[in-house]
């Protein structure tokens, strides 16, 4: 890399293991090797092979990118009637993310969501939200619903991922699957959201509850007293 170019790094990358990344972070910015590399902050350079390696993990959550000031300086070895000079270059590194974040639901508490028992299918109960502070497939998210996680049916409800404008990531579109006469009550379902990062989905759970309420027609049926 020369003045001015971009290095990139994967996050959580452990001590003295840079060249695991994608991009080259062997900078020769100077080509004599004699030249000195002086750095600061989280990065060690190693004289005279110009390698820049991460001092600890770095976290793109906290901090995407970097810029150091490489100086190089000759005549190192102070030899007398020779002169001594040095130049400073920029090096911008940018930290590519890793998936080390789960995705986590936002919107789910403790009351629940309520369905009339005769809705009709298809009945669209509830959005789930979700957040996932990681970027691009890492954050990419996908609902669904754990069978034999609940005390319903699992033929009730169904879960879609659909795209949330309101929250620029996809979202949860619960639904009824069928006809709730004669299920009143209270029933609690499970959500699972998990992201599409490599090599390996993160994902968690959440308990949604769901309360199936009588509809007013058996409300305004006669009744003998």
């Amino acid at each position: 890399l020369r003045h001015g170019e971009i290095a990139c790094i994967f996050e959580r990358v452990k001590k003295h293991e840079a060249k695991i990344t994608l991009c080259t972070i062997n900078l020769r910015i100077f080509t004599d090797e004699n030249f000195r590399y002086q750095l600061i902050i989280n990065f060690q350079s190693f004289n005279t092979q110009g390698t820049i390696t991460v001092l600890k993990p770095l976290d793109r959550e906290v901090k995407d990118q970097y810029i150091l000031y490489v100086t190089a300086t000759d005549n190192i070895d102070g030899i007398p009637n020779q002169q001594r000079s040095k130049r400073t270059g920029a090096i911008f590194v940018r930290v590519t993310d890793v998936n080390d974040n789960p995705p986590v639901i936002t919107n789910v508490g403790t009351d629940p969501k309520m369905v009339v028992e005769n809705a009709q299918n298809n009945t669209r109960i509830e959005v789930i939200s979700a957040t996932d502070i990681d970027t691009g497939a890492n954050a990419e998210l996908e609902f669904s619903l754990l069978p034999g996680e609940t005390n319903a049916s699992d033929s009730w409800f169904y879960i879609t991922t659909q795209y949330n404008s309101d929250t620029k990531n996809n979202g949860g579109y619960l639904y009824t699957r069928q006809s709730l006469l004669g299920h009143v009550g209270m029933y609690y379902i499970t959500v699972k959201v998990q992201d599409k990062g490599t090599p390996t989905p993160l994902s968690s759970n959440r308990t949604l509850l769901i309360e199936i309420i009588e509809s007013n027609e058996n409300l305004n049926q006669p009744q003998f007293v």
